[in-house]
């Protein structure tokens, strides 16, 4: 949605950000600002994007998640067999989810206020049916009950023990939002048109406003051919994810892309150094 984050002054003197090292600090303000930030605070992003973007170490990434360092046991943490772990809370107010490569900032939805309350509602369904699987949206729902009931619609995914519509909160009418079909206005560009329908095409899912504002960043970047070539290879690699797409998109961009060999398809964060992250189904 918005194209900027805010960030309070008085974070500064804040007593637990004060004892942050040096790199933690970056960590902290990284994880509140970067492109892959959502309304709800959750989203997906993988140990070793983090380091690329930040030039932080990744042991040291590592560290300040509080997170082990993979062993030649364990499949690395980008691997699609990655082992189940817990759910680390290591900064202040920050966890990261390792089994499903997501973080949460937990204030940060109360930090970054304002807009529409339909689509910021809209947004954090898109979040959760895009990380859907993650025992962080469990805990979201603690901190944040009035959209319990429109989050209970994702699935059952979304508790923890017991079924999450036995929690008992407050329920606020942000529910009935509109997340159906968005037309193609004249608004949008002719090369613009042209994606939202191969996304149509290719992920067999109606576009949405949030979607639609976010594709307008990906045709400033990639071309139809790019575009394509990497929804199609996303899809056959079962990452439903337009993080992933995208990531596919800037090797294609850099590298070209490759002719199809029958060889089975690798994934891309073995393959692409630097990664972008965001949503997918119904919204950023």
């Amino acid at each position: 949605m918005a194209k900027y984050r805010q960030v309070y002054l008085k974070i500064w003197k804040d007593p637990d950000f004060q004892n942050y090292s040096p790199e933690g600090k970056l960590l902290f303000i990284y994880l509140c600002t970067n492109q892959s930030t959502t309304e709800s605070g959750i989203y997906p992003v993988t140990i070793n994007t983090i380091a690329n973007e930040t030039s932080i170490p990744l042991p040291t990434v590592y560290k300040l998640f509080g997170i082990p360092l993979p062993t030649d046991s364990k499949p690395l943490v980008n691997s699609s067999e990655t082992v189940s772990q817990p759910i680390s809370n290591s900064l202040k107010n920050v966890f990261y989810d390792l089994t499903n490569q997501c973080v949460w900032i937990k204030n940060f939805k109360k930090y970054n206020t304002g807009g529409s309350p339909k689509l910021i509602a809209a947004s954090i369904l898109s979040d959760c049916i895009q990380t859907k699987t993650s025992q962080l949206w469990s805990h979201f729902i603690k901190e944040y009950p009035e959209y319990t009931e429109l989050l209970s619609t994702v699935g059952k995914p979304l508790a923890i023990g017991s079924p999450i519509s036995q929690v008992n909160v407050t329920k606020v009418n942000v529910t009935k939002v509109n997340v159906t079909k968005v037309n193609v206005t004249n608004d949008f560009s002719e090369i613009l048109e042209k994606m939202v329908k191969i996304y149509e095409e290719e992920v067999k899912t109606p576009i949405t406003p949030m979607l639609a504002e976010r594709i307008k960043d990906v045709e400033q970047e990639y071309n139809l051919e790019i575009f394509r070539a990497g929804l199609k290879k996303a899809v056959t690699l079962g990452k439903r994810n337009l993080n992933y797409a995208i990531e596919i998109m800037k090797d294609y961009k850099l590298n070209g892309i490759p002719s199809g060999n029958g060889s089975k398809p690798q994934e891309p964060t073995k393959l692409i150094p630097h990664k972008f992250n965001d949503g997918w189904n119904t919204g950023l």
